[in-house]
């Protein structure tokens, strides 16, 4: 995203249409100018991932979207602008347009008093600017009205999976990544992540918080395909 685009979003709607005249908005799949976060193409292509059962390791919610084409080429490029307000825009856009009827019957279901979300160790985060699960616990909690709460610490900044890793290796590896902190005792908690792979990364982190006393649900922007 160029600094002329990030100007643009603060004008009032006026200016911004006047602006967009000279530097249109792109899509963040394809790059095609004139719309923004998706192409109508692109935002055709995105796909709902299916209801998926309470898992009993973690009491799994499911997610939004299925991971992949337009919007893993979106996600994966806005992970890594180091602009938080891209990636606020772009998750903004996913709940508003990914939030069906089923979801809304589903979290009336269970009644939390706190979201949270999956961190990412200090560095990272500084690395990135930003941590998209907390972002998207954000836009959640204004969203269903629950308090924002950081119930995790990440404690070991470990290298990223390789593509195609395991759940058994990716369980072994992240043993010990998270703990729970002393004020998420007794506490319902829906924790939020930005993608599920296997789930390895959602069960250790609600084990933790699990073994502190909290009861815990998860759910997540995205879930890659079955098959992965």
């Amino acid at each position: 995203m160029t600094h002329s685009s990030t100007l643009i979003e603060t004008l009032t709607p006026p200016i911004q249409e006047l602006a967009n005249a000279f530097w249109p908005p792109a899509c963040l799949s394809c790059d095609a100018l004139g719309q923004s976060p998706f192409c109508l193409p692109c935002e055709n292509a995105l796909l709902h991932a299916e209801s998926s059962p309470q898992q009993n390791t973690h009491h799994h919610l499911g997610s939004l979207w299925l991971y992949g084409g337009p919007l893993s080429l979106a996600f994966a490029k806005t992970k890594f602008s180091k602009q938080p307000h891209q990636m606020k825009k772009l998750l903004s856009w996913l709940v508003q347009q990914g939030f069906l009827e089923k979801h809304r019957d589903l979290f009336q279901q269970h009644p939390w008093d706190a979201i949270s979300w999956v961190p990412a160790h200090p560095y990272r985060r500084l690395q990135r600017g930003f941590n998209a699960a907390q972002l998207l616990a954000i836009i959640l909690g204004k969203r269903m009205q629950l308090p924002l709460f950081s119930s995790l610490k990440c404690v070991r900044n470990d290298a990223p999976f390789s593509l195609g890793s395991s759940k058994a290796v990716r369980q072994k590896n992240i043993q010990g990544r998270y703990l729970a902190h002393n004020k998420a005792r007794k506490r319902k908690i829906l924790l939020v992540d930005d993608i599920c792979t296997t789930g390895a990364t959602l069960g250790e982190a609600s084990k933790q918080l699990a073994q502190a006393g909290s009861a815990v649900h998860t759910f997540t922007l995205a879930q890659t395909p079955k098959n992965n």
